[in-house]
């Protein structure tokens, strides 16, 4: 292996321990308290090697949201397949995103950081720059086809406007998730969060299901 490429290996790896290293510290102080000297500290580098990867912390935390977004969009795709109507489509979005949530505290409380990431971009993220919240994005771009094809097939109702069902659950969604990943570990009571997110989201498929739908087709499947 050549030097080149042992610094390359080397920079992946400080970047991983750090990404790492932070979703730890989330986990244990909540979002608000981190700050780059805690990072570096758990890491054991300098600030000053920390900001050689990093430029601030919300560099660190939008990358974190990157992966955890991708892969969830990547998690939908799979699921969903041209057989299905929309509401169907939904509620496996929401299903898959409750199963998520309910496996992995960590992942919860990163999702909770979009809205000190993104602040004052939710709930209206008209004009906003696609590409530099590109993940964000991906999810609503996901939402918004789902709704659409619901709208098409008749199993949602006709007025509803897809792009406002993306944005409402998405701030409804973050929000709640927001509150939960400002709470230092101890105070943070998920299972509880997760039961208002599933009944949220039950409220709202009812809100949007076309008259004479199949009513299993507006209850989650995820385990309470």
């Amino acid at each position: 292996m050549g030097i080149s490429e042992r610094r390359d290996r080397e920079k992946k790896d400080r970047q991983y321990q750090i990404l790492a290293a932070t979703q730890e510290l989330i986990l244990e102080e909540g979002v608000e308290s981190l700050s780059m000297q805690m990072i570096a500290d758990r890491v054991e580098i300098s600030k000053a090697t920390l900001y050689l990867s990093f430029l601030n912390k919300e560099a660190i935390l939008r990358e974190i949201l990157e992966a955890v977004l991708c892969d969830f969009v990547e998690s939908v795709n799979k699921s969903i397949d041209s057989s299905m109507d929309g509401l169907a489509a939904i509620n496996t979005l929401w299903t898959i995103h409750l199963k998520m949530f309910s496996r992995s505290e960590n992942l919860l409380v990163i999702a909770g950081i979009v809205q000190y990431v993104y602040p004052g971009l939710l709930p209206d993220m008209s004009g906003v720059d696609s590409e530099e919240h590109r993940s964000l994005f991906l999810l609503r771009n996901l939402i918004t086809d789902l709704v659409k094809r619901g709208v098409q097939d008749g199993s949602l109702m006709a007025d509803v406007d897809p792009v406002n069902v993306a944005d409402i659950l998405i701030a409804i969604e973050s929000s709640m998730l927001d509150q939960v990943a400002r709470q230092p570990r101890r105070l943070r009571n998920t299972s509880r969060v997760f039961v208002i997110l599933h009944d949220t989201f039950e409220i709202l498929l009812r809100g949007i299901a076309a008259d004479g739908v199949d009513h299993q087709l507006t209850r989650l499947t995820s385990s309470r």
